[in-house]
């Protein structure tokens, strides 16, 4: 097809005599791509791009049209790397001439086209062009004559592998899920159930590696994946796993044998490792299902009441939650020792099945756990006396209730954290009864092999001996299942335990970066607002060495706490006032451990063109572009073990922002410097940012308005995007929010609206044959859900709101919110030879586009 793009009827011609080539004796009778350009050439156009499509056997050809008013007056004008005195000639140039100036960068190491988009943008004119040698290879250089280049009259020549063309942001696809018999479950956003997916477990070289077929779920997860439990509020070396969700499996070592056990954390993985010391040889007569229901609720049934409530025959105890995991294993301990035992539960089922599981438990053994009438239940059926150990799992005030069921010299056992991690007060006057409290944290056992938890394990294994311990019921998910498992958990109705079967042969999962905790990442300018969240996120992908480098150093209580909090989490932190734009005091931060560069560095002096000086190049210069020449030429020399060499460049350098000439310059060269060590087989890659949000220069100076042609992206969305954009093979990346794609359609989420986001929550099949005025409470909302619905609608509508706000939230109201919510979800782009289709993720509510760049033949 051709396309009549200028005045008059050329077009027609030229169509007229391609036909005229074909043999009309052949039927579809073919031309080839050099007759075609040839008819166009006798029509005066030339050849601009040419593509190949071979999956449908068709050529791309685009042709542009010779202007006949070419400006044949011109003056060329070198542009060398690294010595930036041409700054001033050019001001001068281009304010006493009035003709066409073609600037020419010969080292391919350059960034003049972006540059001189820049000035074309500040100066509204179409007389400068560019002639730039982007080739690879140092050695290649540009043709002798440039006059056909230049007859063509366009605005960036660039010459690569040889050829002539220009770089083009081209959309990435979704990165692919690949096939792995390894994986492991995380939260990737803490609150939002729907965000636990299922990633690429690496291989581990310990040799004490179980394989996992059913782990078990526990309450503690349910709080960490819902945001209610905050990951510092467990006990323990927890900072050495990936995730800590799952507690507990069942499976096989390495030599077959039926295994169940605990683990600190990653127990929701296809392979575990843990010290046999905390595992048991699973009873022939059991299945693996039933073994995997065994390990958690019965070692904190024996830690809490023989260990440390020292529960004697005779003595009468109160186990909240009788029908959960916990309780029947408690309740089983404690009959067995010849307590007596009341329980309370929630429904009249879970009071069925308890008496249909122990028969000694009768009516009387009961009470509510809804509300606080259990108090009145237990003082009226002690007498007035109160009991002698409770084991409980409620908070707030049914916690303080359960205190005052306490007889004198009573023990209480507390099982939850909420209370604990926020330091909720029970009252010394409690204690005039001569009580003891004792918080049961099993978590707390498992970094050192104790005298405690060795007592506990033995417990275990003798209550199997004996028949204490007996498997509960249960309810199985699949592993594509998980998110239903958390939620059906969540709601609280279930009797026993919940499992998810972990074990298959392969899996699609997706890819998770994973740093070497041996070596050392270099952060540049690390200390600023981007720098410190990139470090964060550096240390949750696994880094224990961060050497930060930065010129003010650790100057506000913001940076210290930052660096605190990681040293508590074994990152072992050096910040250095190293300035790598001078080569020798580059070479002192690199030797044989530094496993990755992060190049932040930047000074920013915004100007027009003619308002710059050479000294404003320079200081923009230098910490970019003489930082990265050096930490490139170090860590060729020193770093053998080196897997990531990034640069934070600006989505200004394509645009070619007004005001911005030398920033754009320098981002240009860097992003040229990361193309040339990907073509050497080294690692590097640019990253092309717009505005973010949140933290950084950009946020201080400009809040929340478009900079640069992108909206701010938030620094959650930017890191989740560093995740993705860091897996690809690409020496250039761009992520970003641009402008024109901010749309009013009020849906979210991957196309779904606020109401349906809520309703999946609720587990309400179709929310519009619910009353649109019901609250959130009256709807059956609990303090889980809340929690998960408003990071929902934080997260993908940008609205913010306390819990009580939830509560009172309706689906009349949700509307509202959807009318409001005018930004839609982010892209990514990349920068590649060959196009690849549009893909959209939704990990913000606005669009963030991921691009890569294609070089595009002329």
């Amino acid at each position: 097809m051709l396309h009549h793009t200028i005045g008059g009827n050329i077009i027609q011609d030229v169509y007229d005599k391609i036909m005229s080539l074909a043999d009309p004796e052949i039927k579809r009778s073919r031309v080839d791509v050099e007759q075609v350009t040839d008819v166009f050439r006798t029509f005066n156009f030339h050849l601009v791009s040419h593509k190949q499509q071979k999956e449908c056997g068709s050529n791309l050809l685009l042709f542009r049209h010779k202007p006949t008013n070419v400006i044949t007056k011109y003056q060329l004008f070198e542009v060398p790397t690294g010595n930036l005195n041409w700054v001033e000639k050019l001001k001068k140039l281009l304010d006493t001439s009035d003709d066409d100036v073609i600037l020419i960068a010969r080292e391919n190491l350059n960034g003049l086209e972006e540059f001189c988009e820049s000035l074309r943008r500040e100066t509204g004119s179409d007389r400068v062009r560019c002639i730039s040698n982007r080739s690879l290879d140092a050695a290649s250089q540009l043709p002798d004559d440039l006059s056909e280049v230049i007859a063509r009259h366009h605005v960036a020549n660039v010459y690569h592998g040889g050829k002539w063309g220009n770089f083009h942001l081209v959309d990435m696809k979704e990165i692919e899920q690949v096939d792995s018999s390894r994986s492991y479950l995380l939260s990737t956003n803490p609150g939002d159930l729907s965000s636990l997916k299922w990633f690429r477990l690496p291989s581990s070289k310990n040799s004490i590696e179980y394989k996992v077929k059913f782990a078990a779920l526990n309450f503690r997860d349910v709080m960490l994946a819902s945001g209610k439990l905050p990951a510092e509020a467990i006990p323990g070396e927890t900072d050495k796993y990936r995730t800590l969700l799952g507690l507990e499996f069942s499976g096989f070592d390495h030599v077959g044998t039926r295994t169940m056990g605990i683990v600190p954390g990653e127990g929701f993985s296809t392979h575990v490792t843990q010290d046999e010391r905390f595992t048991w040889i699973v009873p022939e007569q059991w299945s693996l299902a039933e073994a995997a229901t065994v390990p958690v609720v019965y070692s904190t049934a024996y830690y809490a009441l023989v260990v440390r409530g020292r529960i004697r025959e005779g003595e009468i105890v109160l186990i909240h939650c009788g029908a959960g995991g916990v309780g029947q294993a408690a309740i089983s301990i404690a009959l067995s020792r010849g307590c007596k035992v009341f329980t309370t539960v929630s429904s009249q089922a879970k009071r069925t099945f308890l008496k249909q599981k122990f028969k000694q438990l009768d009516d009387a053994s009961f009470t509510q756990s809804r509300d606080l009438s259990f108090e009145r239940e237990i003082m009226r059926k002690t007498n007035g006396k109160g009991v002698d150990v409770v084991l409980n799992s409620l908070s707030g005030e049914k916690l303080i209730a359960s205190v005052r069921c306490l007889a004198k010299h009573g023990r209480f056992l507390e099982l939850g954290k909420f209370d604990l991690i926020h330091d909720n007060k029970i009252g010394l006057s409690a204690f005039l009864k001569n009580i003891s409290f004792h918080g049961i944290l099993l978590d707390s056992l498992f970094g050192d092999v104790t005298e405690s938890w060795m007592e506990v394990r033995e417990l275990v294994r003798e209550g199997i001996e004996k028949g204490e311990v007996k498997p509960l019921p249960h309810r199985i998910f699949q592993k594509k299942e998980v998110e239903s498992a958390f939620r059906f958990m969540s709601h609280g109705t279930h009797i026993g335990k919940v499992l998810v079967d972990v074990i298959r042969e392969t899996d699609h999962v997706l890819q998770r970066i994973s740093l070497n905790p041996d070596l050392c990442y270099v952060i540049t300018g690390g200390l600023g607002g981007f720098g410190m969240e990139v470090c964060d996120w550096l240390v949750q992908r696994g880094a224990r060495k961060l050497l930060i480098t930065s010129k003010s150093g650790v100057k506000t209580a913001y940076r210290q706490r930052h660096i605190d909090v990681w040293a508590s989490q074994g990152v072992h932190v050096t910040v250095s006032d190293n300035d790598v734009s001078k080569a020798d005091e580059a070479a002192e931060l690199l030797d044989e451990r530094t496993g990755g560069i992060f190049h932040l560095a930047m000074t920013l002096r915004d100007a027009m063109f003619h308002n710059q000086t050479q000294r404003d190049f320079e200081l923009v210069w230098r910490p970019k572009c003489d930082g990265i020449i050096n930490l490139d030429k170090f860590t060729r020399q020193k770093c053998p073990n080196l897997d990531y060499f990034v640069t934070f460049s600006s989505i200004a350098s394509y645009n070619g922002t007004k005001g911005q000439s030398n920033y754009v310059l320098a981002n240009s060269v860097m992003e040229q410097l990361c193309r040339i060590r990907h073509n050497d087989g080294l690692p590097g890659v640019a990253i092309q940012w717009g505005a973010v949000g949140d933290v950084g220069i950009a946020a201080d100076r400009f809040g929340e308005s478009p900079v640069a042609g992108t909206w701010p992206q938030s620094i959650q969305s930017c890191l989740d995007n560093l995740d993705k954009l860091l897996q690809r093979d690409e020496p250039i990346v761009a992520s970003y929010i641009p402008v024109e794609k901010l749309s009013r359609k009020r849906k979210t989420d991957r196309g779904i609206s606020p109401e349906t986001l809520v309703a999946n929550i609720l587990g309400i099949a179709d929310w519009r044959k619910v009353d649109a005025n019901l609250s959130m409470l009256r709807l059956g909302a609990d303090s889980l859900m809340t929690t998960e619905i408003l990071q929902k609608l934080n997260h993908c509508c940008g609205v913010t709101m306390d819990t009580k706000a939830v509560t009172e939230l309706t689906f009349a109201k949700l509307k509202g919110i959807a009318r409001k919510s005018t930004k839609v979800a982010p892209q990514y782009r990349k920068f590649q030879r060959l196009r690849s289709s549009t893909q959209s993720i939704s990990v913000d509510f606005r669009n963030v586009s991921s691009s890569s760049c294609e070089f595009i033949l002329e």
